[in-house]
């Protein structure tokens, strides 16, 4: 991708959070500090060749999250992990959960949100993949880490890369969240230097020759909204079913 794309991209997260036209959005973007390069204290992340898999970036946290959406897709249906997966996923607990709920969002209204706008899908897909835009998250949120001189991408940083995708930032805005990434950096206030780029760039080339053993991933949480559309219909029948005798 490159750097004028990422620009945009940065651009249009905006104007779906604060309801700008492009050229206010882009306005405020160029007096903030970014420009066609990125924002700033963004990491240069597009020279790097990046290998198929990104999961040997995270933390355990993080890597369960990434390992729920999967999850979160199936259970709705949906054909493919897409970003707002990724959001849901790493609502239910860890880092996230605990910024989300300071500003008065749990994981309960994303999913209200998520079903809102794109509804249940009408096949079960048992093992959905991720798709283009989601793994841009996922190396979205290795050059936020290493921008705040981070190695090891954890669930905060995701959250900074979803909150530039279009969907996940509308869900936080109807939550009444405007900016991700100031969330972030108001509770991980950045204190260390960037990550030298060729730091990034050799991990890269080892995970791309040899790639990681994976953590372990955690317990799903066994939360009813979480049911697919099917299990739903049939409990919900049960429940009525019991009440009329």
């Amino acid at each position: 991708m490159t750097r004028n794309r990422r620009s945009k991209r940065v651009i249009r997260s905006r104007m779906a959070q604060t309801g700008e036209k492009y050229t206010e959005a882009r306005r405020a973007h160029l007096a903030s500090g970014g420009h066609s390069g990125g924002s700033a204290g963004e990491y240069p992340g597009d020279t790097i060749t990046w290998p198929e898999d990104s999961l040997g970036w995270f933390t355990d946290q993080a890597y369960n999250a990434i390992l729920l959406a999967a999850d979160e897709a199936r259970m709705l249906s949906h054909p493919r992990i897409d970003p707002e997966h990724l959001l849901l996923a790493a609502a239910r607990y860890g880092n996230v959960e605990s910024l989300l709920a300071g500003e008065g969002i749990d994981a309960r209204a994303i999913h209200e949100v998520i079903v809102q706008i794109k509804g249940f899908g009408g096949k079960l897909e048992l093992r959905p993949r991720r798709s283009p835009a989601s793994e841009e998250v996922l190396r979205r949120a290795v050059t936020a880490a290493a921008a705040r001189g981070v190695r090891g991408s954890s669930t905060e940083h995701l959250l900074i890369a979803l909150g530039e995708q279009e969907l996940p930032a509308r869900i936080l805005a109807e939550l009444g969240m405007s900016s991700a990434q100031a969330l972030v950096d108001g509770h991980y206030p950045v204190t260390r230097p960037p990550v030298d780029h060729a730091i990034i760039e050799r991990r890269a080339a080892q995970l791309a020759a040899s790639g990681i053993a994976p953590p372990s991933p955690g317990p799903i949480p066994p939360i009813f909204e979480r049911f697919t559309a099917q299990a739903r219909d049939a409990m919900n029948a049960g429940i009525q079913y019991a009440r009329s005798r």
